[in-house]
């Protein structure tokens, strides 16, 4: 545990956690733990997957899922936006080569 870290408890699905966070993560702590217990409960509502352990295992795999999904969209945006970026610096070089070898 980090010296600025406490030791606080989270609720999830049907039982309480101990986990150690710094005070100023804590508020997105509390709420990833709501944001997990919203998947459980989705998860449990549908009535296709039954026994604690295999909703939790479906919900992480749903998030972990979920996650790698944005990782490729920021990726595939960024890779955008550094082509745009580069087509604009090229675009900009070029028209300041045509101002300085227009004479006077």
């Amino acid at each position: 545990m980090s010296e600025n870290a406490q030791l606080v408890s989270v609720h999830i699905m049907d039982a309480d956690y101990k986990v150690s966070c710094p005070p100023a993560d804590l508020p997105e702590l509390q709420q990833a733990a709501a944001f997990l217990n919203a998947r459980i409960a989705e998860i449990r509502a549908s009535g296709r997957v039954s026994g604690s352990e295999r909703i939790i295992a479906i919900a992480s795999l749903n998030l972990a899922y979920d996650y790698l999904q944005l990782l490729r969209e920021t990726s595939a945006d960024r890779d955008e936006v550094r082509q745009r970026a580069e087509k604009l610096l090229s675009q900009v070089e070029s028209a300041l080569g045509k101002i300085t070898e227009t004479p006077l």
